[in-house]
C-alpha cells in the first residue's frame, strides 16, 4: 500500500468487508465535514473487485484524502489482522 504522506491533522482508519452501500455513505459524510485536513484509510478484509472499483473512484476524485488497502487474504476479522 502506498500512502500520500502529506501532513494531515487527522487520520481516520476504517475496516470494512463488502459493505458496498455503506462505504460511500461513510466517505461522503467525512468529505462533507468542516475540517478538511484529514486522510481516510479504508482497510478491506481480503480483495474484492467491486469494493476496489468503489474505493478507486473515491481515491481518484479525492487524491491524498482517500486511501485504501486490501489484506493479502480473507481473515474473517473485518480487516483487523
Amino acid at each position: 500500500m502506498t500512502l500520500n504522506h502529506q501532513a494531515k491533522d487527522l487520520t481516520v482508519v476504517c475496516v470494512a468487508y463488502i459493505r458496498y452501500a455503506n462505504i460511500p455513505v461513510l466517505i461522503h459524510s467525512l468529505l462533507a465535514q468542516t475540517l478538511q485536513n484529514f486522510k481516510l484509510i479504508v482497510l478491506h478484509d481480503g480483495y474484492d473487485e467491486q469494493m476496489h472499483r468503489i474505493l478507486s473512484e473515491f481515491k481518484e476524485k479525492n487524491p491524498g484524502v482517500v486511501e485504501f488497502a486490501f489484506s493479502d487474504s480473507r481473515y474473517k476479522d473485518w480487516g483487523h489482522t
